[in-house]
Parts: C-alpha cells; sequence; structure tokens
C-alpha cells in the first residue's frame, strides 16, 4: 500500500467522481414576481467517506472511535482512527449536533464526516462556489441529472425539481471526463 504518512494523507484527500457527490439546497427565496430561485452546496454522505477509507487504508487500516455524547445539548463527538504507515494510529475527532431527520443518525454522520474533514477527505468541497439553480415546478420527463427536492418559502414547503449543477475540472478526478471547465 502507501509507504510514507504523505502518500497515504494525499490519496485520501483526492477529489470524489461526480456519482460520488450531492447537492442540496443551501438558500432558496421568491422575488417579488414569484419566481423561485436558489443556490446549492455540493457534500459527500457518510458512505462516499467509508469507501474511500476502504480504498486508501483498507478495511482494517481504519475504524470509528466510539461516540461520545454532549454533556449538554443534543451534539455528538465522532473519532475515525487510521493505521499511518510512519506514524501508527492516530484519531482525529469532531461533533455535530443532532439533526431533525433521524436526530441520532444524523448527528453521528455529521460528525464522522467532519471527522473526515479534519484528515482531508473531502475537504475541497468548501471551496467550491455555491450554485446557482432556478427550481422548476414541472417534473421533467427524464430524471436523469435532476433532483427532486422540497423547499421552504415563506413557511410553505413545495417540492420542486432542480438541475444539478456541473462542477468546474478541477474539482474532478483527472480521469472524469464531460465535465465543464
Amino acid at each position: 500500500m502507501y509507504k510514507t504518512d504523505k502518500e497515504l494523507l494525499d490519496a485520501l484527500k483526492q477529489p470524489f467522481s461526480a456519482n460520488d457527490l450531492d447537492w442540496r439546497v443551501s438558500y432558496a427565496d421568491a422575488n417579488k414576481e414569484g419566481k423561485v430561485f436558489a443556490s446549492m452546496v455540493a457534500y459527500i454522505d457518510a458512505r462516499a467517506v467509508q469507501n474511500r477509507l476502504d480504498e486508501v487504508c483498507g478495511t482494517g487500516g481504519w475504524w470509528n472511535q466510539p461516540p461520545q455524547y454532549a454533556s449538554a445539548g443534543n451534539g455528538v463527538n465522532q473519532g475515525i482512527t487510521i493505521k499511518l504507515p510512519e506514524q501508527g494510529e492516530v484519531t482525529k475527532w469532531d461533533g455535530a449536533d443532532q439533526t431533525d431527520i433521524e436526530a441520532v443518525k444524523g448527528g453521528l454522520s455529521g460528525a464522522f464526516k467532519r471527522a473526515a474533514v479534519l484528515w482531508g477527505i473531502g475537504r475541497y468541497l468548501y471551496d467550491i462556489e455555491q450554485a446557482y439553480v432556478t427550481p422548476k415546478l414541472e417534473k421533467p420527463q427524464d430524471m436523469d441529472g435532476w433532483l427532486r427536492t422540497p423547499i421552504k418559502i415563506g413557511g410553505r414547503k413545495t417540492v420542486y425539481y432542480i438541475k444539478k449543477p456541473t462542477l468546474p475540472a478541477k474539482f474532478l478526478p483527472k480521469e472524469n471526463v464531460n465535465v465543464a471547465d
């Protein structure tokens, strides 16, 4: 596998393929005429992080630490331990609050992904600018490349369809083709 810590850490930091990325609405509103607009951010889910750790470290070369729950509030801390070639076992921790949907699972997943960022996994996603999109009420005939997502505007939640943004090539692995420049 990897002979140095740097080689392993560099492998963890590699960009994810477009298929491994998801998008979520970070902000939405409507103008005076009622036209809805939104901004979206790219993210990875916990399974993408787990797959990256398995690919780079091997299934026995990393593990989660048992979660630590905050003494006050609804937060949870999650640690990821990796066997580095030179330093041996190192653990990095981060935390997150429980979420509105599947509170405990969401909090653990959030803390896990935040701990992964400390290892460099997906950290580059913070450098990607928000994508501005125009949600549509009409469902596309072909949903390939589209997201179905509820958006809350003025206290009312409505389901919209949004064309997935295209990432600039610099945020994708070199072997990807058909990406934006």
